[in-house]
Formats: structure tokens, C-alpha cells, sequence
């Protein structure tokens, strides 16, 4: 994504607001790196379900198939030692017995299938509103140029 800078344009949603949420989920989870192209076609496929293709079910079931395997390899590795990273603090409510392992693995997969698909809509029907509408740009690009906005939580 470091490519985006010096560009005179962009294909927003390829090349920024898909590769974006899963690279942060990714991370918040501890998944590394090099599993996060890996990660990122798992969560494309589990986009599958909104599509109206009679064969749209096979797909989706091998990709959930795939990604929860994936999930599971990193659990294991959690159990075995723990890291700082949301994955890790699932695994120990494992140990504590308020998860089941599928429970970890299916919350890990619902934080990457949810928090992906709502993000690129955010970011890119965000952009749209901007674009229909210059006035708020500019008055964004005056808040964030004068250090204006609250940044406490």
C-alpha cells in the first residue's frame, strides 16, 4: 500500500480500502505477515454469500473450510506460546474455560469477515460522499490541517 502515496491516482477499493482492514485485523490478531495475503483471499471468498450464483455455496464452504484450518494452526501455536495479540488473549479464555476452541476459531473468523467487509464499504461509500460533496472535503482538509480534532476516545 506504500505504492499509493506517489500516485496521481487510485483504484480505491483494490488497492486501498480491500488490502487496508484485513492488514489491521490481521495484525490486532497477531496473524503474521506472510499468512496475510493468505488471510486476505480467505476473506474474499467468504464474500461469496451476498452473490446470487447458483454455485456461490461451494466456494464459500471450502474457503470457511480453508480459513477455519488456517485459524486453528494458529491457535495451536497460541497454546504454545502466547504473544501479545487478540489471538493470545482468546486462547487463554480458552484455558479458562470460557471459550471452546471452536468458539476461539469462530471468533477470530467472524472479527476477520466483519470487520473486512464493513470497512471497505465505510471507506469506500465514505469516499463517495466526499467526492458528491467538496464542501465537507474542505472543511475535513481544515480540521485535520489546523490539528482541530479530538483524538481522545
Amino acid at each position: 500500500m506504500g505504492e499509493i502515496e506517489n500516485e496521481n491516482s487510485v483504484e480505491l477499493m483494490a488497492e486501498f480500502a480491500t488490502p487496508l482492514p484485513v492488514m489491521i485485523i490481521s495484525r490486532f490478531l497477531g496473524i503474521s505477515e506472510s499468512d496475510r495475503e493468505t488471510i486476505h483471499w480467505f476473506s474474499k471468498q467468504l464474500r461469496f454469500i451476498a452473490r446470487t450464483d447458483t454455485d456461490r455455496m461451494k466456494s464459500l464452504a471450502a474457503a470457511i473450510r480453508e480459513l477455519s484450518t488456517h485459524i486453528e494452526n494458529e491457535v495451536r501455536c497460541r497454546e504454545k506460546q502466547k504473544k501479545d495479540d487478540l489471538l493470545s488473549v482468546m486462547v487463554e479464555a480458552q484455558k479458562e474455560g470460557t471459550y471452546s476452541r471452536d468458539e476461539v476459531v469462530a471468533n477470530a473468523m467472524f472479527i476477520l469477515f466483519a470487520g473486512h467487509e464493513t470497512t471497505i464499504n465505510l471507506i469506500c461509500n465514505g469516499v463517495l460522499a466526499f467526492i458528491n460533496n467538496p464542501d465537507q472535503w474542505k472543511k475535513l482538509r481544515v480540521v485535520i490541517l489546523n490539528n482541530e480534532c479530538n483524538t481522545r476516545y
